[in-house]
């Protein structure tokens, strides 16, 4: 499995929502950069145990979960300015979810095509090499273009080694189980705070059953 790399900015001000003003004919949403500061951020993908595919869709029911998204790991794309419009953020979370929703390859051929046909319209990414450890050894690494990109190839990934997407019992949130992901092809939660806010509540329905 190829490690996917992606070296990337992130505003350390954060990010902010404008709103476009309608009765001039703009209705649009924007995330846009709080200044002209910039942090570098590296991403290193070798696992499916915390994927930023999942992350994004998980955090972006509402606009202001997804600026939190942007301000912690940049922008989808490579904005030269600094800002972007709501139209494509809810244009790239349907062509993710649709992805993740693929699922697995196994025994399903005629899924194959499907992903190929989102990935071929989506992603950008090319083949390279850097040196990684303290003795620099030698890798070949995917790297993607963009963010976004980097989503994409997370769900290949998944679609590679067979992840099985499931929705955590506890607070619903998505996330991958099977190879690669550190959980069992059985996991029901997302984490083990999810895990022992369930055990919790059914304790305390069984208690509640005891003592009426």
């Amino acid at each position: 499995m190829l490690p996917i790399t992606l070296d990337w900015q992130v505003c350390p001000d954060g990010v902010r929502v404008d709103y476009g003003r309608p009765g001039e004919g703009d209705d649009r949403i924007l995330y846009v950069f709080r200044s002209t500061r910039r942090t570098a951020r590296s991403y290193d993908v070798s696992d499916l145990s915390s994927p930023l595919v999942l992350n994004f869709l998980n955090s972006s029911d509402t606009i202001e979960k997804r600026a939190n998204f942007f301000a912690a790991h940049g922008m989808l794309d490579r904005p030269e300015d600094g800002l972007r419009d709501d139209e494509w953020t809810s244009e790239a979370l349907g062509i993710l979810d649709n992805a993740v929703r693929i699922g697995p390859l196994a025994e399903h051929p005629e899924r194959i095509e499907t992903l190929n046909d989102l990935l071929r319209t989506s992603l950008t990414i090319h083949l390279g090499f850097d040196y990684l450890g303290p003795d620099q050894a030698k890798r070949m690494v995917l790297r993607p273009h963009s963010l976004f990109d980097l989503m994409c190839a997370e769900v290949a990934m998944a679609a590679e080694v067979n992840a099985v997407l499931t929705s955590c019992e506890n607070c619903s949130k998505l996330f991958y189980t099977g190879h690669l992901t550190g959980r069992r092809s059985t996991a029901r939660y997302c984490s083990d705070r999810c895990r022992a806010a369930a055990n919790r509540r059914l304790s305390g329905s069984q208690e509640g059953g005891r003592n009426g």
